[in-house]
């Protein structure tokens, strides 16, 4: 009798946690089915993506649409170093006039707008004063946060931006990271 109870504990504690599995998971992909990823879902980027080039003006909504300006780096620079990059939003940092920033990035055709090239769009997660258009900018691209999307809204694409920016700021304190500011030298 004894045994019996501790089998049908066993198991009910063992459905338990498949319970708890099943809601977390649940409620995971209902996070990344509105853009919202999470620390859990970073993949190290290998090799790391180095870019330089400069500054130059973008679409103009970084800033202004979406609360998140960028240092939109010449595409003749780039050349075809994007052409067998995944699209997705990744972070790393940004070397800007000497000084190394944190940084996430957004590298695809930013389906919300139907861009028509694929494009890398920094953000270096910084306040600065002014603009640096014509400035060279160096980034190392470590890790992706999610992959590209489309939006339903542009409250629901602001709403993954900043979070892809939380989550950024936060994987890049991790120390396994910090080693590959040297390839922006």
């Amino acid at each position: 009798m004894m045994r019996e109870a501790g089998i049908f504990a066993a198991g009910a504690a063992g459905a338990l946690w498949l319970v708890r599995q099943s809601v977390r998971q649940g409620a995971r992909a209902a996070r990344q089915q509105r853009g919202l990823y999470s620390a859990a879902d970073v993949s190290q980027v290998e090799p790391p993506l180095v870019l330089h080039g400069e500054v130059v003006k973008g679409f103009g909504r970084g800033g202004k649409l979406l609360g998140c300006p960028t240092a939109n780096i010449d595409e003749k620079a780039v050349g075809n170093a994007l052409e067998s990059f995944g699209t997705g939003v990744y972070f790393g940092w940004a070397k800007l006039d000497g000084q190394v920033y944190k940084m996430v990035t957004s590298i695809g055709w930013n389906p919300y707008f139907k861009n028509d090239k694929k494009t890398v769009e920094p953000h270096i997660l910084h306040d600065f004063k002014g603009d640096f258009y014509g400035k060279m900018l160096s980034i190392v691209v470590c890790a992706k946060i999610r992959p590209e999307l489309n939006f339903d809204s542009m409250e629901a694409l602001v709403e993954a931006i900043d979070n892809d920016k939380a989550i950024a700021v936060k994987a890049l304190d991790d120390k396994r990271y910090e080693p590959l500011k040297a390839k922006l030298s």
